[in-house]
């Protein structure tokens, strides 16, 4: 499954005939943080005896062999624990055959985030934006964001300006990530619950050295004044330093983020340089061009010493080279440079930052076997723009590097069809989890075991049409970590890569109503053959529709060939855990996916 999330399946369905309950999710006494939400409960009952299940009062449907899931609020109590965890409880009536009437209570711990604001006083609760010291460049703009009392009118004043800066109320964005950056990981909202957001927008004109920001309100007729703890810097100048990308210790790919702590915006390589024209807490804040900004994070940059400005580079030419596998654009110039690559179809186009486009000529000897045309422009200030279009009907994947003072840009090739038959083809799959299990069903079945099940069984259907086909792992209980599947997937050099999954959802969000076959891409390029994966579910399944997703999943982030992660059914619901461990769905879902390999390969080769 996608997010990591592990059910405490009981894996015994046998009871002894004084259980007739067992509750596999919570755990008695689990401590759960909550928004006011129902959360869900697993449990099995031993059917020989009962007839009848109520939960809360509301009757349960309960699967053939047992297995039940609830979603609902449990019974808040009024007592609590030291660390704020208030006891909570579900109530089960179980109706025997024979009549007989039996009652269990299951006990949780729940912590709500919702603050409980005092009458007596103005709180301000936390600080959410910015994490730590400010420097900005005169008459930039940055944004303060805090919690605190509902319904104040609060301002902002600073040290050394003689102005009040507005605050205005937050309104609520009902985005799944939204809450995780007010309260922590793992929180699902809803607008009743979240109270008390403000946020001002600040543009100084004033130079100004770690001055103190003030949070400011009436306290009847006494002006309070808060002082957040991070100091403001502003200074006369366009830009402030550069700094340089460093490679991540765990090799993951350097985000070039939208906004501090933001979503991706580009990937940068080792030893990009960037100029730097702002820094909000550990983000720095950086410019590609007079329009275009980004934030980096500070743990992945080093401030180059004597350096104060990065000139752009003038691009001079262009050369294109090719060997069986790979089509390459090459370009000198003596920085690695920030980049970006589009992709649709055959089309590519590659964005160069920080540069001048001085390109009069493009070396290719070969031109007519690889290319239908290739153009470039000076799209904006400090922006180089190459467009081309493949011979290719589709683009098989591409990387990037920066070698010896060159930006190489290789993009694969497709397979070959000859008389009928599918030749030069590399296929990855990726059996998803282990040594965790992953999702665990009602039953017991672990997302590493039946992940591992359809992941050979597909490797059998490609092998018998002679496609070459490697796997990330053979062993139920053994598996590289996530970070070193993707480097042995690249060492297989596939065309194709796929990650196998079977669906869970978070504590907060309703599976009954939340459930089905999926599929998830994150490159442009790899979306058509999604697309084909997850109308072969549709058709064969018989399941929800759970949705086709542009997803930032670590397995779909391969650049490098056509890559997808599926998850065909949700392990954590009693009756797809049951399908799951029938031969014949497994032979629908495997089928699903190689039909979809064979029809994108036969469409899409040369």
């Amino acid at each position: 499954m996608k997010k990591l999330l592990i059910f405490f399946s009981l894996f015994a369905i046998c009871f002894a005939q004084k259980d007739v309950i067992k509750i596999n999710y919570p755990n008695k006494n689990a401590k759960i943080i909550s928004v006011n939400k129902p959360i869900y409960i697993t449990g099995i009952i031993n059917n020989t005896y009962v007839k009848e299940l109520f939960a809360n009062g509301k009757p349960v449907k309960i699967d053939k062999d047992g297995g039940f899931v609830i979603y609902d609020m449990p019974k808040i109590l009024q007592e609590k624990d030291a660390n704020n965890y208030y006891k909570a409880i579900y109530e089960f009536n179980i109706i025997k055959n024979d009549g007989e009437e039996i009652k269990y209570e299951h006990p949780i711990f729940i912590k709500y985030p919702k603050i409980s604001w005092s009458d007596e006083k103005v709180q301000i609760e936390n600080i959410i934006e910015p994490t730590g010291d400010v420097v900005i460049r005169k008459n930039d703009e940055f944004t303060l964001k805090f919690r605190a009392t509902p319904n104040i009118d609060f301002w902002i004043e600073i040290d050394g300006i003689d102005k009040k800066f507005n605050v205005s109320r937050a309104d609520f964005i009902d985005k799944h990530y939204w809450a995780d950056i007010v309260f922590g990981e793992g929180f699902g909202t809803n607008k009743d619950t979240i109270d008390g957001l403000y946020f001002a927008k600040l543009k100084i004109n004033n130079e100004l050295d770690k001055v103190n920001i003030h949070i400011c309100y009436k306290n009847e007729q006494i002006i309070e004044r808060y002082t957040i703890k991070f100091k403001l810097t502003v200074i006369d100048k366009s830009n402030l330093f550069v700094i340089k990308s460093l490679k991540d210790k765990n090799d993951n790919p350097i985000i070039f983020r939208n906004a501090p702590g933001g979503g991706y915006k580009l990937f940068l390589l080792p030893n990009t340089k960037l100029n730097v024209i702002g820094k909000i807490g550990g983000w720095y804040k950086c410019e590609l061009n007079d329009n275009l900004i980004g934030y980096v994070s500070e743990s992945n940059s080093e401030i180059l010493k004597n350096f104060d400005v990065f000139l752009p580079i003038h691009l001079n030419h262009i050369r294109l080279e090719e060997d069986n596998d790979f089509i390459y654009l090459k370009t000198d110039t003596p920085e690695c440079l920030p980049y970006e690559v589009i992709t649709f179809d055959n089309n590519v186009t590659i964005r160069l930052f920080n540069t001048i486009n001085n390109i009069d000529f493009i070396r290719d000897l070969t031109y007519p076997s690889k290319l239908n045309y290739i153009v470039h422009s000076q799209e904006q200030n400090k922006i180089t723009t190459i467009n081309f279009r493949l011979k290719q009907k589709a683009l098989w994947g591409y990387s990037v590097n920066f070698v010896d003072n060159v930006m190489i840009f290789k993009f694969r090739k497709p397979p070959t069809i000859e008389k009928g038959k599918i030749k030069n083809c590399i296929i990855s799959i990726d059996p998803g989890h282990a040594p965790d299990p992953g999702a665990v069903g009602i039953y017991g079945l672990a997302e590493k075991e039946i992940n591992l099940i359809l992941s050979n069984q597909l490797k059998k259907m490609l092998e018998e049409k002679n496609i070459k086909v490697f796997i990330t792992r053979t062993e139920i209980d053994k598996g590289p970590e996530l970070r070193e599947r993707k480097k042995i997937v690249n060492y297989f050099n596939p065309h194709i890569s796929i990650s196998i999954h079977n669906n869970a959802v978070p504590e907060n969000v309703n599976p009954i109503l939340n459930n089905g076959s999926s599929v998830y891409y994150y490159f442009n390029h790899s979306r058509k053959f999604a697309e084909l994966i997850h109308s072969n579910f549709m058709k064969n399944l018989n399941l929800n529709n759970f949705g086709l997703f542009w997803d930032n999943l670590y397995m779909c982030r391969i650049p490098e060939s056509v890559s997808v992660l599926v998850e065909p059914a949700f392990i954590m619901l009693p009756e797809q855990e049951r399908l799951l461990r029938d031969k014949n769905f497994q032979n629908k879902i495997v089928k699903s996916i190689y039909d979809a390999i064979i029809s994108y390969i036969m469409e899409n080769a040369q």
